[in-house]
């Protein structure tokens, strides 16, 4: 078989692969947003939706103070609100209070994400951080009408508007989930691998992919598995609106997920996937 030479992306995320299950560095998401997740593309209107199951999400966009007047903010969409969410979640837990200081710079706190750094990127990061801070969210579960509406960051004091990547300012920068976020989040968080995360960060669609094979595998427990059409996927994750290019891309996404979390147990099977019982992400024991 000729040698294949691996992209940096694919090294990257067989390192972690190597590494993965030793516990040394944990990261929280709420466990229904491994379910159904914020948009991977910027889109257009206030609103945005997804199903998953008994599970839905009800994303609303909406306003910031800044600057003494008040701003209207898009809806937060790809990589950046994940993993900055991911990153106060874990952060609250562990000290066990809803008020996170984020870092004495935007430049210092992408890099404990391992996010590119250069002058755009910082400012396409705070725009995200901004709104996730507007949006609310409306989770609802099972058959019922039982909904709750939360606002994930209840407040945020954020850096000055950086003229370049480097730019460091006086005071930590800090959010302070909401009362109701945070009581949520302790009772429902999922544990994921850190550094799986970090290295499927090129990737919206691949970092759900991992924290939706973490949260669903774990809870599988007939050996023969359950199986997942392309369509209740494609509801699911969003993407390409045509089923076959979805599932184009779906499949790469899920493919660096699995390498990112090699214990996963699932199949490609005619008309969609086959999930079967798996060790969870993270060992129970961390």
């Amino acid at each position: 078989m000729p040698s294949m030479i691996l992209t940096p992306i694919q090294r990257r995320i067989l390192d972690v692969a190597e590494a993965a299950g030793d516990g040394r560095d944990i990261a929280f998401t709420h466990s229904l947003l491994a379910q159904v997740s914020m948009p991977l593309k910027s889109v257009k209107g206030d609103v945005y939706e997804r199903q998953a199951g008994a599970a839905s999400m009800l994303l609303q966009a909406g306003h910031l103070y800044l600057d003494g007047k008040w701003e209207k903010q898009p809806l937060p969409y790809g990589v950046s609100p994940r993993l900055a969410l991911s990153f106060i979640n874990t952060s609250a837990l562990r000290s066990g209070e809803p008020l996170v200081e984020l870092g004495d710079s935007l430049w210092q706190f992408m890099g404990d994400l391992d996010l590119t750094r250069d002058a755009r990127a910082v400012r396409h990061f705070r725009r995200q951080l901004q709104s996730i801070a507007a949006s609310t969210m409306r989770l609802g579960y099972g058959r019922n009408t039982t909904v709750k509406g939360i606002e994930p960051i209840r407040a945020i004091d954020l850096w000055p508007e950086p003229s370049d990547g480097r730019q460091r300012v006086l005071w930590p920068a800090s959010v302070r989930l909401s009362d109701d976020y945070f009581a949520d989040l302790q009772e429902h968080a999922l544990p994921l691998n850190r550094e799986a995360l970090a290295a499927l960060r090129h990737s919206a669609m691949a970092v759900d992919a991992y924290a939706w094979l973490a949260s669903r595998l774990p809870r599988i427990k007939r050996e023969a598995g359950e199986r997942i059409s392309w369509r209740a996927l494609q509801a699911q994750f969003g993407g390409p609106d045509d089923l076959r290019n979805f599932r184009r891309h779906f499949l790469k996404a899920l493919h660096q997920a699995v390498v990112a979390y090699p214990g996963a147990r699932i199949e490609q099977v005619r008309g969609g996937l086959l999930l079967k019982p798996s060790p969870t992400a993270v060992p129970r024991n961390q």
